[in-house]
Parts: C-alpha cells; structure tokens; sequence
C-alpha cells in the first residue's frame, strides 16, 4: 500500500501564538471558539511521533507543551478551555484533557526532539501522574502516557502505579464473547480502552488482563468494520441488541483503532495487528461506506466527520490530528523502518500469546540490559559465544562460590547496578554504612512491583561478619534462591564488587560450559 506524505500545513495553520485552535469553517481557524487541552496535547503528541521532525514542527511542539504547562495546576490537574480572551472558563480536573496531556507529555518525555521538551515533559508527567479520574477513557489516555515512560524507564513507580489505578477504574471486559466489552455501550475512543488494557497487561506482567485487552480489540475491529472496511461507531454510541448508526463517523475513532492496532502488533510482533492500521489509513483515503477520502492534499487538513451524504467540509483540530496520527502509523510498517523490521523476528515457539507480554521473569533486568548497554562493571564478555544471555541465577551460584570480598558500599550501589541510569532511576536503595560482603543483590517484588529489595549474596552467615566465620554451603543460598524465585520474587540484579571481576566471570563462564 502507498502511504501519502503526512502534511502538517493545516496543522501550522491552526496554531498560532497562543495554541491549537479546536474549529475551522472549510480551512479557515475559528479563533472565537479558543483552544482546548485535549487538541493541544494531541498536537505535542503527533509532532513527538515525527522521525527526526523539521525546526517548524519543534517550534510547534514547544508552544504546545508551554500550553500544556500553563494549563496544570500545581495538583497535576488541568484545565481544558482557554478563550479567545487568554482567560481560564474552567477549574482544574482530571477529565479527557488531564488523560491526554499525561499520554502527550509521556510520549514527549521519551520521544520529544529536544532534551528541553523531554525534561520539562517528563516533570509534567510525574506532576499529573499523582491524582486520578473516575473516567474510564481518561484513564485510558493517562495509561497510554505511562506506558510510554516504562519503555524507557521500566519499574518507574508512579507510572506503574497509574496503570494500576487505570485497569481498576476501566474493569474487566464481560466474559460473553458476544461482547466482551467492560462497558454496557461503545462510544468514543474506543480504541484507546482496549490498548489501556494490553499495555496494563504487558507492564504489569498480568497475562489474564493482556488477553483480554486483545480479545476486546479483536472484537472491536470486527464491529467497527463492514464489507472488507472500516464502519466505526458514531458519536451517538452503540449497545448490545441495537442497530448501529453508520453515519457521522469521526476520524478521531479510526484514530483511536490504529494506535491499538499498531499497540497490539508491538507487543505481540504479530503482523496481523497491523491490517488494521492498513485499514485505518484506506478509511481516510477513501475506502469507507461514502468512498470519498477525508484526507485533503491540497490543504493538508482532514474533513470532520463522515456522514451517508458524504464528507464535512469543515477540517478542524481533532479531525486534522487524527490523519496525522494514522499516516504516521501507516508510515511505520513501511519497510526498512523501525516497527516493519520488529515484526520481522521470528515467532515465539511457546506461542502467539506469549510474547503478548512478559512476565516478571522476562522483563528486562539490569543484568540482561547491562550486556545490551553501557557496561558499567566490564561484564559484556559474560554473554555466551552463541549469543544465549546467562541465567542469572547460575551467575548468582557463581557469585556465591567465587568468595568475593571486595565489599560494596551504598554509594557503589547506586552507580553500579548492571544497566546503567535506567536501573537506578527506579531502584530505591538504603544506604549501607558497611562492607556487604561478597556481592549486593537486588530482586523485586512479585506482590507489589513497587517494591524493591536489597540484600547480600554471601556465603557468610552474616554481614559484617569476621573472615574466620564458617560459610553457609553453596546448595543451601542457591536452593533458598531458587525457592524464592519461584514464589515472592522474580530476577536477581547482581553489583559484584569491582575488585573481583576477574574470578566473578571466570567462575559464571565455566559454569555455563563457556571457555
């Protein structure tokens, strides 16, 4: 399929000095009707998706982030309507506009084209992170931001704290597979439910919640389409047992449906995902049940709305944004990018549905991303000739027995943990006023993946403890490990002390058969 160039001449032109005007009459900004929060932050989000994005649309995604830091009060909420007057007509709160900053200012704070806009955005995040809605959707776009920020930052408390409170608030989906929805009705943003729900599932290593978040968009993709395209749900929403109206369809909803398609394809690597984002883009060039496109490549603008008598010719914000978001998508599968090479890797052997999320166990851990990244404590040779990664819990057997000694204080601690400054940002380490003999351990919490713990791999019996003290046998710390990864505890992140390096790997390759 050939994916048109995502223009953003429209969008340039509804952003002025102030921020994103929501209306247009044909292309024309409406400026009597002012500027609102949730455009805004949709504007900051499609120019932080941009591949290396041109000065012009930085300049667009400073102005939108500084709109978005005017708008938050110091609780972490927002307001959502500026007039044309430059005055506030609402209070703060945390309705779609709050869940949609926080899903722009994630991204931002990952994806942002400076380290100004990701810093500022990043801050912004933590701030509106505190507080939570009793919205279902605005739930789901403040999960989407979160889910952003534990890509780069995996275990970040407040934004798996988030998705926590997200699944709580959005619900189980029905278990009738006649509709398995947690909503009585379809409305709007359906989409970005069911891609709360898979990415909740996916950070919070649930398997259940992952499945059902997926099952939802497989039946979500199916109602919203007829005759080989898509037919998504109006505004006026849809229940069980009524006839769906299939007039005025908004592009915001097949926008909706092409994130948690390209959503379900990431965290799945399953390319079939990924026909619906095809989908999505035919539906704005004209594959939908008018067979007009919406997209406007002379203008660079979207229409509003689809109706059986055709399109608007109206091509507002949101409308405008939602092209933007989905050509951007389409724009990914293309070959040779990023995302079209991910879904390229081979098929997990355990199954489609394994790879849907990772388990605690699976999740990346210092040890694991250290022989990916920066190697702080010079343990890179440690992965295997074959390229295998080693079991940390061999390497933590060879700890053990190797002796080490050269103690590790709790300044070490915090600059040494295998991985590097994303491990550290998350792991919340006391301070220790002595030698830990051998080598410090950190593992997490099944129960509570908030929750981190420190403790020492020695084969002393205490710590402190003088040299001339009988050591605990090897076979009864590995079985203690081993019971405990098993049960409470998930991966061992190992700080071997830097002076024993040597022994620590030569002991870890020999029990792996290596050399």
């Amino acid at each position: 399929m050939t994916y048109p160039v995502t223009p953003f001449g429209h969008l340039q032109r509804l952003t002025d000095n102030i921020g994103l005007v929501r209306h247009a009459e044909g292309v024309v900004p409406l400026h009597q009707h002012g500027y609102y929060v949730d455009d805004v932050a949709r504007g900051l989000l499609v120019v932080c998706r941009e591949p290396s994005p041109p000065q012009e649309l930085i300049v667009l995604g400073r102005r939108y982030l500084y709109f978005l830091a005017q708008a938050q009060s110091i609780g972490g909420k927002f307001r959502d309507h500026l007039g044309y007057d430059r005055q506030w007509h609402d209070q703060p709160g945390t309705e779609d506009g709050w869940g949609r900053s926080l899903w722009a200012l994630g991204t931002a704070a990952v994806r942002g084209p400076t380290n100004g806009i990701r810093e500022e955005s990043f801050t912004r995040f933590c701030r509106g992170a505190r507080v939570s809605s009793p919205s279902p959707r605005a739930m789901a776009f403040a999960a989407l931001g979160a889910a952003e920020i534990l890509e780069k930052q995996p275990g970040h408390p407040a934004a798996l704290a988030l998705l926590y409170r997200a699944s709580l608030v959005i619900g189980a989906p029905a278990a009738d597979a006649a509709w398995p929805w947690p909503e009585p009705r379809l409305s709007y943003a359906n989409g970005a439910m069911a891609a709360a729900v898979i990415l909740s599932g996916r950070h919070l290593a649930d398997d259940r919640m992952l499945r059902s978040g997926l099952r939802m968009l497989e039946w979500l993709l199916t109602a919203e389409t007829r005759g080989g395209h898509l037919s998504v749900v109006s505004p006026e929403g849809w229940g069980r047992g009524e006839s769906r109206p299939a007039s005025d369809q908004r592009p915001a909803e097949v926008a909706a449906l092409a994130d948690a398609c390209m959503c379900a394809a990431t965290v799945t690597g399953d390319g079939k995902w990924l026909a619906g984002v095809e989908m999505s883009v035919a539906w704005f060039l004209g594959d939908n049940d008018a067979e007009v496109p919406l997209l406007d490549e002379r203008t660079g603008g979207c229409s509003d709305s689809l109706t059986g008598a055709g399109r608007s010719r109206n091509q507002g914000a949101e409308s405008t944004l939602a092209m933007i978001s989905v050509l951007q998508h389409g724009h990914r599968m293309l070959p040779g990018s990023c995302a079209a090479q991910a879904l390229q890797e081979p098929a997990d052997p355990r199954g489609d549905s394994s790879r849907r999320a990772r388990s605690p166990r699976d999740r990346p851990d210092p040890f694991r991303a250290g022989l990916e990244r920066a190697d702080l404590l010079g343990l890179g040779s440690l992965r295997a000739a074959d390229g295998r990664v080693l079991d940390p819990l061999v390497v933590l057997q060879a700890a053990v027995t190797v002796g080490l000694d050269g103690g590790v204080v709790d300044e070490d601690v915090r600059r040494a943990v295998i991985g590097g400054d994303e491990a550290v940002a998350f792991v919340r380490v006391e301070p220790f006023h002595c030698s830990l003999s051998h080598c410090a351990l950190l593992w997490d919490d099944r129960q509570d993946p908030r929750t981190w713990n420190l403790g020492c791999a020695t084969s002393r019996p205490a710590m402190g403890a003088g040299p001339g003290t009988p050591g605990r046998p090897l076979s009864e710390f590995a079985g203690a490990a081993t019971r405990a990864r098993n049960s409470t505890y998930n991966q061992f992140y190992l700080i071997p002390p830097r002076g024993q390096i040597r022994h620590f790997r030569q002991a870890v390759l020999s029990r792996h058969g290596i050399g």
